[in-house]
C-alpha cells in the first residue's frame, strides 16, 4: 500500500512539475506585443518563482482570457471594417 501511495505522490509531483515548466516556457515565448504592459514578463517570472504552486494555474487562466480578449478585439475590427 505504501508503494502505491508513493507512486501516486511522485506522479502528482512530476505532473505538476511538467505543467509548471510548460506554463513557464509558454510565458517566456510571449513576445513584447503579446502582453498588455511593459513589465508583465518580469512580473510573471517573479510570480512563477515566488508562488510556484499557484503561478502556473494563474498564468493558464490569464493566458486563455487575454488571448480571448485579443481575438475578440481583432474580430471586432474586422467586422467594423466590413460594415463601413
Amino acid at each position: 500500500m505504501a508503494i502505491i501511495i508513493g507512486f501516486l505522490f511522485w506522479g502528482i509531483i512530476l505532473a505538476w512539475a511538467y505543467f509548471w515548466v510548460v506554463m513557464f516556457v509558454s510565458m517566456m515565448l510571449f513576445g513584447p506585443k503579446d502582453l498588455p504592459w511593459e513589465y508583465d514578463k518580469a512580473i510573471w517570472g517573479v510570480l512563477f518563482i515566488a508562488l510556484a504552486p499557484m503561478a502556473p494555474f494563474a498564468f493558464w487562466m490569464f493566458k486563455d482570457a487575454y488571448r480571448g480578449a485579443i481575438e475578440s478585439e481583432r474580430l471586432s475590427k474586422i467586422l467594423k471594417a466590413k460594415t463601413s
